[in-house]
């Protein structure tokens, strides 16, 4: 992580430097593996009360947290302890993506098979078409239960894109939406 300390209103002495280098390096602890982070800390003066802000970049995003107390150092830990619960709820929401992103691929591949299966499957023995009407999902439900197929394509009236619903192992139904 690499951050720099700023300052206005008044020169911090060595005692201000080595608190924030600590505080600091308890943030590295929290903050997601592998990625480079940028940070800066800006203390400022302001008459009698000190601002502390804490302003993080990490892949696209960015994090702040801004606390004023009377207490240079109470301002730096309440701002410390505020970006330390900001880091935890990036991370966790991170991990849940890629679990979520996981999860969609394995579902993906549980339904439709892996490239090597596929190697089976030498042409294509039938072709057909048919007209997306615009339905809920509700509608597409009914619709994949009638026809008894693991899967079924639609066009859905609320978002007016094309989606896939589909059957999973565990007898619940999965929801494809495609990004174009």
């Amino acid at each position: 992580m690499d951050y720099k300390l700023v300052t206005r209103g008044f020169t911090p002495t060595e005692a201000v430097n080595d608190y924030v280098d600590k505080k600091a390096s308890k943030l590295e602890k929290v903050l997601p593996e592998g990625d480079h982070v940028h940070g800066e800390v800006k203390i400022e003066r302001e008459n009698k009360d000190f601002r502390a802000e804490i302003t993080f970049h990490i892949r696209g995003a960015i994090i702040r947290t801004e606390e004023t107390t009377s207490d240079i150092y109470a301002s730096v830990d309440n701002a410390v302890d505020s970006m330390e619960k900001k880091l935890e709820k990036y991370k966790n929401k991170r991990m849940a993506r890629h679990r979520n992103a996981k999860a969609t691929a394995e579902e993906i591949t549980a339904v439709f098979g892996t490239a090597e299966q596929e190697d089976e499957y030498d042409e294509i023995s039938k072709n057909k078409r048919f007209f997306l009407r615009p339905m809920n999902v509700e509608e597409a439900k009914l619709q994949l239960d009638m026809l008894g197929h693991s899967f079924f394509v639609f066009k859905n009236a609320d978002t007016d894109e094309i989606n896939l619903i589909y059957k999973r192992q565990n007898k619940s139904m999965g929801l494809i939406e495609f990004e174009v």
